[in-house]
């Protein structure tokens, strides 16, 4: 699973306390519950991970909870931001819109 720093708080993704990121339909299509994944930084593997869940949600119920599990400091707004940066469009209209949202955790042996 692939992050970028141009869109992404680089220093919560190194320190390991990412555990939610939001993803499009086709980024999310070879995932599934269960899934052993990498976790790396513009390439680079920082470590692994396996996924708890899937969900679809919608941007409008973001929570600050959820900006903090994202790595961005419970900020929601950074949160959009983000995903801007990543190349998500949302018109007013479609701010209702479910979008794909996976939780995954950390594997101690292999993460830590």
């Amino acid at each position: 699973m692939g992050f970028s720093s141009r869109v992404f708080a680089t220093e919560s993704l190194k320190k390991k306390r990412v555990t939610e990121t939001i993803r499009s339909d086709l980024e999310r299509a070879g995932l599934w519950v269960g899934q052993l994944v990498d976790i790396r930084l513009d390439g680079e593997l920082l470590g692994r991970a396996r996924i708890v869940s899937i969900d679809k949600v919608r941007l409008s119920e973001i929570t600050r909870e959820d900006a903090e599990r994202g790595g961005f400091y419970g900020i929601v707004s950074e949160y959009h931001k983000a995903l801007k940066r990543a190349g998500f469009r949302f018109r007013r209209s479609e701010r209702q819109r479910n979008v794909p949202w996976n939780r995954f955790e950390g594997c101690n042996s292999l993460y830590g």
